[in-house]
């Protein structure tokens, strides 16, 4: 479901279905790979999947579909993937014609009749205060597993403080993955209250591939039976975002 922003604007998804011959699929998937690096990297990006089937006559069927929420503009992301193109001097209508390659390219809105009412969404950006990486349990110093205990502040829609307890795995200065878990108190949309959400991800060179959830009745005050999905994000320099789609049980 293409997520909305703060104010209801709606998201949108990107579906590309492509025929190739076997001889051409490997030359193609790559192509999308590369071009998948640079929309993982768009503001707004939530997820993408890179689907393959057999075709019934010789060949492949390749289906791709990225998903960006309501903070992303499609003519951003569609300069950013010609600004790459432009760089690797790629013609991607050049590649279609040498390999012969059926290509059918739409961009997708939410049909906004079949959104639930129920549904809300609120954000906000958030501080986290100084914290020290310490060695997971007894381990030696030099482990490249770690945990710590990160105090945040949210100002926006979501307004309060968590205490998140989180173990991360540090591969090299810029390529992280951790999983946290922050006990929230606060207010939502001016509903006073607390509960807990879980997230994680992956930090890959400064791209960062999150989840995150509401812990199923953890909601408690005028927040008590909140369930969704948390998206969390890092906007270079210095911004934290934190998204919320709830409903309430």
């Amino acid at each position: 479901m293409a997520q909305t922003n703060a104010t209801g604007s709606p998201g949108f998804v990107r579906v590309d279905r492509f025929n190739v011959s076997a001889a051409g699929r490997d030359e193609l998937l790559r192509r999308i790979q590369e071009t998948h690096e640079v929309l993982r990297a768009q503001r707004g990006y939530v997820r993408d999947y890179v689907l393959e089937r057999a075709n019934p006559s010789d060949g492949v069927g390749l289906m791709t579909i990225v998903e960006w929420d309501g903070t992303a503009r499609p003519e951003t992301v569609r300069d950013a993937v010609r600004e790459m193109h432009r760089r690797a001097n790629f013609d991607p209508n050049e590649m279609y014609a040498r390999l012969r390659v059926e290509a059918d390219i739409e961009t997708y809105h939410e049909t906004r009749s079949l959104v639930s009412p129920s549904a809300a969404s609120a954000s906000g950006t958030y501080e986290n205060d100084p914290a020290d990486e310490l060695p997971f349990d007894d381990a030696p110093d030099t482990t490249l597993l770690k945990r710590a205990t990160v105090r945040r502040r949210y100002t926006g829609d979501i307004a309060g403080s968590s205490t998140a307890h989180v173990m991360m795995y540090r591969s090299t200065a810029d390529r992280v993955g951790y999983v946290a878990t922050d006990i929230f108190d606060g207010a939502v949309a001016g509903r006073k209250g607390g509960f807990v959400f879980q997230h994680g991800g992956s930090i890959d060179r400064g791209v960062l591939r999150p989840f995150g959830y509401v812990v199923p009745g953890s909601g408690s005050g005028e927040l008590a039976g909140i369930m969704g999905d948390i998206e969390i994000a890092f906007v270079p320099p210095a911004t934290h975002t934190i998204a919320l789609t709830y409903r309430f049980e």
